[in-house]
């Protein structure tokens, strides 16, 4: 391809940025994120879709004005945060899709999150979808807001969030649940559980056990037997539930894995006793 050719193949997509980042001056935060992201995914696709050489593809970058969306320190450019290194992020993820989160202000300062999604599509026709998620952090002159820096949303430190506030909604302290309810309330506390946090699910789970050691013992083996499942599952590992015996101060329950391919162990079981009217934990045993 010749610089000739190059030139008249982006000329309408360079006459769209300069058009784009003018409106966004004077904008929200919001608008202006919204427009930048949709300019750099432009450049993004029109890279990967046409035969440019590295300088043309240089020229396309500086010609499409997205580093006026920016507004950077030298610091900031160093430590890897600014408007070439945000470009870059979307140049290697190449997403086909993003939403936007709600823009959080404080003062004249402000951050927004996007996140970023690629679906692939294999040969079987099975799909897989991966996601990115950049957080813009921003700063208002004026009337205009623009990015300052940019910082990566690791997958692991968001599972961590997810699983610690779903955990807290179940209900592990309350009397007067039955055996089976207790059994459901560990199962429910430990879906989705990320192997970091192990010893924040034994914190929780403890109102659910006895404080004996064969308790204790029964409570790791089953938060390291869910954790090992969940490790090798694609998404939360599902349970089916049932009272083997119950009696007037003991009972016994089964938890099997349900699950339409073989897996490591086949599930646990689970023994409680019934300590001043409480039904609690008092052991577990792994099945294969």
């Amino acid at each position: 391809m010749t610089i000739r050719t190059f030139f008249k193949g982006t000329l309408a997509l360079l006459a769209a940025c300069w058009i784009q980042v003018s409106a966004a001056q004077g904008s929200t935060a919001t608008d202006l994120v919204t427009a930048y992201v949709s300019e750099a995914i432009a450049v993004v696709n029109t890279i990967y879709e046409s035969e440019l050489d590295a300088q043309e593809r240089s020229m396309l970058i500086r010609q499409s004005r997205i580093n006026d969306y920016w507004v950077s320190g030298r610091q900031t450019v160093i430590e890897g945060k600014g408007s070439g290194a945000a470009f870059a992020a979307l140049l290697g993820f190449r997403a086909d899709s993003w939403t936007l989160d709600d823009f959080k202000q404080a003062g004249d300062f402000g951050e927004l999150a996007v996140v970023f999604s690629r679906t692939k599509t294999f040969r079987s026709g099975e799909q897989s979808t991966a996601e990115k998620e950049l957080v813009y952090e921003m700063v208002k002159v004026g009337d205009s807001w623009s990015i300052t820096s940019f910082r990566t949303i690791e997958n692991g430190a968001k599972e961590v969030t997810t699983w610690d506030q779903e955990s807290d909604k179940v209900n592990v302290s309350e009397g007067g649940m039955s055996p089976l309810e207790v059994v459901t309330a560990q199962m429910d506390l430990l879906r989705g559980l990320p192997p970091q946090e192990l010893r924040s699910a034994s914190d929780k789970s403890a109102p659910l056990w006895q404080d004996t050691r064969e308790a204790r013992q029964g409570q790791a083996r089953v938060i390291s037997t869910v954790a090992t499942m969940t490790s090798f599952s694609s998404g939360p590992v599902d349970w089916t539930l049932a009272v083997l015996e119950q009696g007037q101060t003991t009972a016994t329950v089964k938890a099997v894995v349900a699950a339409d391919k073989p897996v490591v162990f086949s599930g646990l079981l689970l023994s409680l006793a019934k300590i001043n009217d409480k039904w609690l934990l008092s052991g577990a045993t792994v099945t294969r």
